[in-house]
């Protein structure tokens, strides 16, 4: 079975590819019913965890018929537990240092050729789109938030890092955007990159009741989770302050975090007057936040956070702050400070409000199913293996 022929100028002359657009990219027009052959997909992931875990999952998920590869780093301390090791066709393990990884990683593609490299976040990135010699269209690039979206750092390293990301973007390849902001940074960049909008999605949910929860009714009080790593990204001082607020206006809320992080951190955030989870498995961490009341998102960046997406499909009204990545979604009810955000959690305790957004939350899951992932993946990585087979046919004259 041959590989996808994929319409030469429309790849020349895409700088943004929808998953709509699949038949203006159609694999052999002649025979439609014909499936698209397994392809061999090697993910490298530096910072194998959390969300970006998630999401792979998701990935696998969502093109079962491909054999999947994950090349990835486990950093100590910030696992939420995941199903790679059952989903993944192979699992394997880059070992620590940014050489070491580097050339792991060459090795292995060396090793298992794969048709098509898959990149998700920015040093993951940096590997494969830097030191690997593929053809360049072979490349799939997921950056899970641009590194110079960062709000912890200066606007001088910022300014690094859009240049870094530009210069690899010359390269060309494929950029899998999770959401409408990154879609957008992407096609800014200089590089002749296709960009496709692969949407991070909500698939059905098994939350298992935390077992320390008691009964909710004698509490009395509205029940407000942020789900995430403890780290700068995520706002941990943004939220602290917002629980510090609240309690100082005796307003009934309990604040809920639910994740761990440095011990510090955590601590930080018990002495502001909030309950922390620490790391729990997926399905305890569902299990929590299918406790709350209101989930509160209080990142200072992001792509698209699968656990707003969660959150969305539990039916919970989200109250969040103000960033560009979820201004792009519409949310109804961004908050630019902290003390912003109490003014609306006050607003909040009354049901009716509360009703309003939840209607918004059942919707936005509904626009992020897997249907669309699924198209938008195989458009993806149609690209990359018909461009594997042009190479290897032109090895052969």
């Amino acid at each position: 079975m041959r590989r996808p022929d994929v319409n030469r100028a429309a790849v020349r002359t895409a700088r943004r590819v929808d998953a709509a657009d699949l038949r203006f990219l159609a694999v052999d027009r002649s025979r439609p019913n014909e499936p698209v052959p397994s392809l061999r997909i090697l993910h490298v992931v530096e910072a194998l965890g959390s969300g970006i875990a998630t999401a792979l999952e998701d990935y696998i998920r969502s093109t079962p018929g491909h054999a999947h590869t994950v090349l990835g780093y486990r950093r100590p301390g910030a696992q939420t537990g995941d199903g790679l090791e059952r989903l993944a066709t192979r699992l394997l393990l880059l070992p620590e240092g940014r050489l070491a990884q580097i050339r792991t990683v060459r090795q292995w593609v060396r090793k298992l050729r794969p048709d098509v490299i898959h990149a998700h976040s920015t040093y993951a990135g940096l590997y494969v789109r830097g030191f690997v010699r593929a053809p360049a269209a072979t490349l799939i690039y997921t950056p899970h938030a641009y590194p110079f979206e960062r709000r912890d750092i200066p606007a001088a390293l910022r300014g690094v890092y859009w240049l870094i990301e530009a210069l690899l973007s010359l390269r060309g390849g494929c950029v899998a955007a999770v959401g409408p902001r990154e879609a957008e940074l992407a096609k800014r960049l200089p590089g002749k990159q296709v960009v496709v909008n692969l949407p991070n999605v909500v698939r059905s949910m098994r939350p298992a009741p935390p077992a320390s929860i008691q009964d909710r009714s004698a509490e009395g009080k509205l029940r407000l989770a942020m789900l995430g790593r403890i780290s700068p990204q995520k706002g941990p001082d943004f939220f602290r302050r917002a629980v510090e607020l609240s309690r100082t206006s005796a307003l009934p809320l309990t604040w809920i975090w639910i994740g761990g992080g440095e011990a510090a951190d955590e601590r930080a955030l018990r002495e502001a007057g909030a309950e922390v989870t620490g790391w729990v498995s997926r399905s305890e961490a569902l299990g929590w936040l299918a406790t709350a009341d209101v989930y509160v998102h209080t990142a200072a960046w992001e792509g698209l956070p699968v656990s707003l997406l969660e959150a969305a499909a539990l039916g919970l009204p989200i109250v969040a702050r103000r960033i560009p990545a979820l201004e792009s979604l519409g949310l109804p009810l961004l908050c630019d400070s902290p003390e912003a955000l109490v003014t609306a959690l006050r607003s909040l305790l009354d049901e009716r409000r509360r009703e309003a957004l939840r209607a918004y939350s059942l919707l936005l899951a509904e626009r992020h199913q897997p249907a669309a992932q699924r198209k938008a993946l195989e458009l993806a990585y149609s690209l990359g293996s018909a461009t594997r087979a042009r190479t290897a046919q032109a090895s052969l004259r």
